[in-house]
């Protein structure tokens, strides 16, 4: 069976009602190229084939009126019951708008655990400007093989997360904040779920005529 992949709106965690939240994305590469010169290519609408690698890259966009990002620590959770991680990657450098701007991993290195589901120590930061208003930058990224190709458009598969108390957090000019998470998941294909539609309606009307 081949899967669709998309991606999804997540968690909103905010800080504060009245505060502008930067977003944490996670979106695919087109697994057609997983390994293509740029990363950040949006995936758009191929299909997979269970087994297949596909890499989800870590996106942070600055909110438009908010206070500038200078740090990102975070935990990537995914499904493992679809996918399986291989391996995680924090950009060396990112440059960001401004001379002399630019992020760079805190700690050395991440860490996996495709038992739990999560890869930890994910951190990008800066002692200069930041990141500020709406612009986007790659973070790093997380590599997968698809184990399974169930799900829908209801079930996150790999999202960003800060679920690890006095670690994890989104660092802004003005103080610690919340972010708007974008989930990526892994779907059946249209195709598929049309067929699954239609062999159930034909068994209810079987039962029908028993009847």
């Amino acid at each position: 069976m081949k899967i669709r992949i998309l991606a999804l709106v997540g968690l909103l965690l905010s800080a504060g009602t009245a505060q502008a939240l930067p977003t944490i994305s996670m979106i695919w590469r087109d697994p057609a190229n997983p390994t293509g010169p740029a990363l950040g290519d949006v995936i758009g609408t191929p299909t997979i084939a269970v087994n297949d690698r596909v890499v989800a890259d870590v996106v942070l966009t600055g909110d438009a009126t908010g206070p500038s990002v200078n740090g990102v620590f975070i935990t990537i959770e995914f499904n493992t019951g679809k996918l399986f991680a291989t391996g995680a990657q924090e950009l060396a450098t990112v440059n960001l708008p401004g001379m002399g701007n630019s992020m760079s991993p805190i700690g050395i290195g991440t860490a996996i655990d495709n038992t739990l589901g999560r890869v930890t120590n994910f951190d990008e930061g800066t002692t200069t400007t930041g990141l500020a208003t709406s612009e986007s930058r790659t973070l790093g990224s997380v590599a997968f093989q698809v184990v399974a190709a169930t799900g829908t458009v209801n079930d996150p598969d790999v999202v960003g997360s800060l679920v690890n108390v006095g670690t994890d957090t989104i660092s802004t000019t003005a103080g610690a904040s919340g972010a708007n998470f974008v989930s990526a998941a892994v779907v059946p294909e249209p195709a598929s779920a049309a067929l699954g539609v239609a062999a159930l309606a034909t068994l209810l009307g079987l039962k029908r005529r028993r009847n």
